[in-house]
């Protein structure tokens, strides 16, 4: 079973990820009626950084968000258990910043992707490709977005998609 762990100020809940769901996408335009701190995916889950939304600047829709050195992490979702599976992650952003993939407690993995794989209208596409980790054990699996720049940056079109190996 995939479980899916968000964080919440101190706090943490988790939700059961579906089993036949393959991917979670963010396109920066609904927050939580609930957790108004929180984006929600068009799949009905949660990530960190409603409250870093704009419309100053968006690739789709009305929203994307803004990152600075004050705040400089954004979409934040913790994953576990998807032992024998590969996750596609990629944004899009203006400004810079790259992807995070880390073990969140035994810190055994990091990885941070800068890979460009398109442009369109002054925004650039990165993209994450990996295997979920073997030895992080119980440990979870953080993905964010983070701000590398002493200007701000924007990301919009967040999007995880979890396959086979």
């Amino acid at each position: 079973m995939r479980v899916i762990t968000y964080l919440i100020l101190c706090a943490c809940f988790t939700v059961a990820c579906r089993p036949e769901q393959t991917s979670i996408t963010c396109n920066t335009e609904i927050v939580s009626a609930s957790y108004k701190e929180y984006l929600l995916s068009k799949e009905g889950d949660l990530l960190i950084g409603a409250k870093f939304r704009t419309k100053e600047e968006s690739r789709s829709g009305d929203y994307s968000l803004k990152l600075s050195n004050e705040n400089p992490y954004g979409y934040t979702v913790k994953l576990k258990d998807l032992k024998d599976k590969i996750l596609n992650v990629s944004v899009w952003k203006k400004g810079k910043g790259e992807i995070i993939v880390a073990s969140d407690k035994t810190r055994v993995f990091y990885e941070s992707f800068r890979q460009i794989v398109a442009q369109s209208d002054g925004w650039e596409k990165l993209v994450a490709s990996f295997a979920f980790p073997d030895n992080i054990g119980d440990d979870e699996l953080k993905i964010y977005v983070y701000h590398t720049n002493n200007s701000p940056s924007y990301f919009d079109d967040f999007e995880i998609n979890i396959s086979d190996k």
